[in-house]
């Protein structure tokens, strides 16, 4: 009996460990968890449906550090669903110190306008934004690498949107129901956007793209009405624009040598340019043959043409030849189907 009050004793006197410690900020009212004595805090996580600051309002700025009992403790984290609804913040300053924002951390924020992100975050995870309307605008630093699933969904209020190169991927619905967003332009460094990343972004009109591999990332958007491949764009994916029936101007970069079949199939621009007849070249691409071919037609590629599109050729059986330069890299799928 008496060693079983000793081992009780012992266990009361052992402290627990990684239990947090909370601090709250007097001005902002920010709560920042710490455990005492290992030098590092975070903006408290938020539980459930409860944001872990409630009482934040106005214009908060996170420290970069917090001191308790003497000791310095760096900020380097905010907590997931840290400000989930606080719907009366305006402006988040968030320091340098700051490496990680957690998911749903400003999730339901409405009336944050500014928000000054950490140069060293390198991540925007899941709905980290999602929902907050009153922004108009964000810079994004050029730390991120990547901008997770629903990051910035429903963020109405966002009007143009540089994405910095620095980004390799967008996921899903990543931007997806950004009704009031204009105009995007796409980095060279970016390799992957997950289907539906600017879904039902009804007011985007504009599309500017700079990585050197272009996939499908468009399919079906009919709102788009200007597409600007830059000078680092060498391939244009299959479909990559089908169904896009609003756009109307597309401009080829002279690097482009590979444009995928159906690429602009059902847009504006393909309809315009079919209405002519003929060998039709779009930057350096053999793009395609339009109109009623004569019989044993011998075709000619003329030089400094680097690829063949897609499709380019396709049912054309009175083509009896085809002289093709040095100059040529790409000849693109089912370029020369049925020609028999």
């Amino acid at each position: 009996m008496k060693k079983q009050l000793l081992f009780i004793l012992l266990a009361l006197l052992v402290p627990v460990a990684g239990l947090a410690d909370v601090w709250q900020d007097p001005d902002t009212k920010v709560n920042y968890e710490y455990e005492p004595g290992s030098g590092v805090a975070s903006v408290k996580s938020g539980n459930g449906s409860f944001s872990g600051s409630p009482a934040t309002t106005g214009d908060i700025v996170i420290r970069e550090r917090i001191c308790i009992d003497g000791m310095d403790y760096i900020v380097t984290a905010i907590g997931s669903r840290a400000f989930f609804n606080c719907w009366k913040i305006e402006s988040v300053i968030i320091p340098n110190s700051v490496t990680s924002i957690g998911e749903e951390a400003f999730r339901g924020c409405i009336g944050l306008t500014k928000i000054v992100m950490s140069n060293s975050v390198t991540s925007i995870d899941y709905c980290t934004f999602y929902d907050c309307s009153g922004l108009t605008s964000i810079d994004i630093p050029n730390s991120v690498t990547n901008i997770g699933l629903l990051a910035f969904s429903s963020c109405s209020g966002l009007r143009c949107l540089d994405i910095p190169n620095s980004v390799t991927k967008i996921a899903h619905l990543a931007f997806s129901g950004c009704t009031g967003l204009t105009n995007i332009t796409i980095p060279n460094s970016v390799t992957s956007i997950e289907p539906g990343a600017f879904r039902e972004c009804t007011s985007l009109s504009s599309v500017t793209l700079n990585c050197s591999e272009v996939g499908d990332w468009f399919l079906g958007n009919n709102h788009i009405k200007e597409v600007i491949f830059g000078d680092e764009v060498t391939s244009i994916s299959n479909c990559a624009f089908q169904g896009c029936d609003s756009l109307s101007s597309v401009t080829i970069g002279e690097k482009v040598s590979c444009i995928g079949h159906s690429a602009f199939l059902g847009t504006l621009w393909h309809d315009s340019l079919s209405m002519n007849d003929g060998l039709i070249y779009v930057g350096k691409v053999a793009y395609m043959y339009s109109g009623i071919m004569p019989a044993n037609t011998s075709i000619i590629i003329k030089d400094g043409t680097l690829g063949i599109a897609g499709g380019a050729f396709s049912d054309y059986c009175d083509m009896v030849s085809i002289s093709i330069p040095n100059s040529v890299t790409n000849i693109g799928e089912g370029a020369f189907r049925s020609c028999i």
